[in-house]
């Protein structure tokens, strides 16, 4: 599987791969093409096309994206978690999920505000499609 990216952001993948910050390609991306193509592909077959759709394919991206770099580790026991460009500090007394999660919210913001007819609220629907198709797990 394909693990690329380019800065000039030129496609709803690359996009979407800047907005997750899973853009050390090829070497350490987490998420392949394939299925950063197939998000986009399950938010334009739902909404459209539009600008919604790189932020709401974030979502479903950083979703998964969490449940990888984040579901191994005891967030009492690390100070910081880095994979490829994506790095996550924790302070005194924050959870590494919580930041995260702080991160995907801001998405879902963006998500929510950029889609006509105010459907934003069903797009977080199609996480539970992409962990089916990706074999992807999602943090709660």
């Amino acid at each position: 599987m394909a693990r690329t990216y380019n800065p000039e952001l030129d496609t709803d993948k690359d996009w979407v791969r800047n907005l997750i910050g899973d853009t050390d390609t090829p070497d350490n991306a987490i998420l392949s093409d394939e299925e950063i193509d197939a998000m986009v592909a399950e938010v334009v077959a739902e909404y459209g096309s539009g600008l919604h759709v790189k932020y709401c394919a974030a979502v479903i991206a950083a979703t998964a994206l969490a449940g990888v770099a984040l579901g191994s580790i005891n967030a009492g026991d690390v100070l910081s978690k880095t994979v490829g460009r994506l790095s996550i500090r924790r302070q005194s007394g924050t959870d590494l999920r919580a930041a995260y999660n702080e991160h995907i919210k801001m998405l879902e913001g963006k998500c929510s505000g950029t889609l006509d007819g105010g459907g934003g609220s069903r797009i977080f629907e199609s996480v539970a499609k992409v962990r089916t198709t990706t074999g992807r797990t999602v943090i709660r």
